[in-house]
């Protein structure tokens, strides 16, 4: 199960209601992306199946790598 694709979303912004990036680790990856985006202060949803929009990886971040 650790292989299994996920989506991970992060919003920020105001109330956290900006959508301003996607991943789509790994399972045990996800844990190490989560935590960071945690640290750095944005809400995060992590789900194994259902999306809100694009399926893809973005940043929208300033200075995003």
């Amino acid at each position: 199960m650790s292989d299994t694709r996920i989506i991970l979303d992060v919003w920020g912004g105001e109330c956290s209601m900006e959508h301003v990036a996607r991943y789509l680790p790994t399972i045990t990856e996800a844990w190490t992306v989560a935590e960071a985006e945690l640290r750095a202060g944005y809400l995060i949803n992590l789900r194994a199946e259902a999306a809100w929009g694009e399926i893809k990886t973005f940043d929208d971040r300033a200075g995003a790598a």
